[in-house]
């Protein structure tokens, strides 16, 4: 609307063809975004981050600018196989859904771009950085597939500090499945530090992992 308003076809004032205004709109952006790259900007805000979670350039999740007709909303990916390289390889491509899914690792992207918001809040004015930190982030199907991939994936034997008031899945999946791994816990008073700083004075030297287990909120 702002296009059709504000620019014309012609001397005689007409307005633009649906068309016109499209491609008008089309090189008015291609326009903002090379004027963005060629200035320092401050990081995003997070409302924005927020506002803009999920949201790609171009179909899939790549950051290519070349599409412009790409879904507001990004599609959720149902295919389980890829195709492969003539070689019978796949290249860098996505192998099996499972183990990487375009649609999830928007999530992840987004999760992770917000995760970094919260580090670095509020953002330097001084930053001379034009792109935003992405934590690595993963998702998972569940949280307690969450919980113990992360406990597992720590070198054996792994100590982990408890906050009293945790999850009831957690406490329930250290005392059945992960105790045969392994991994041992203990309850701390997370809001008492000096009593945090104690326990991982006594535990640090040991070998294998200190984990410090704290849930934001917990339930």
């Amino acid at each position: 609307r702002a296009m059709s308003t504000t620019h014309s076809s012609s001397n005689s004032g007409d307005p633009l063809s649906p068309s016109a205004a499209g491609s008008s709109a089309h090189a008015l952006r291609h326009k903002m975004e090379e004027h963005n790259k060629s200035i320092n900007q401050r990081r995003t805000c997070l409302s924005t981050k927020l506002a803009h979670a999920g949201l790609s350039s171009s179909h899939g999740d790549t950051e290519s600018s070349s599409n412009y007709n790409a879904p507001l909303s990004p599609p959720i990916e149902l295919a389980t196989t890829y195709e492969r390289n003539p070689s019978g390889d796949y290249g860098d491509g996505d192998i099996y859904s499972r183990s990487c899914n375009p649609t999830r690792r928007l999530l992840e992207k987004a999760l992770g771009q917000l995760e970094m918001s919260f580090v670095n809040y509020p953002p330097s004015s001084s930053s001379s950085s034009t792109e935003d930190t992405t934590a690595p982030t993963y998702a998972f199907s569940s949280g307690m597939a969450a919980v113990a991939s992360l406990l597992l994936a720590c070198k054996s034997p792994v100590k982990l500090l408890l906050p009293r008031d945790v999850y009831h899945g957690v406490p329930t999946q250290l005392h059945s499945s992960l105790k045969d791994h392994g991994v041992a816990h203990e309850s701390v008073d997370m809001t008492n530090c000096n009593e945090i700083r104690q326990k991982i004075k006594e535990n640090i030297e040991s070998d294998g992992t200190l984990v410090v287990w704290i849930e934001t909120p917990s339930n």
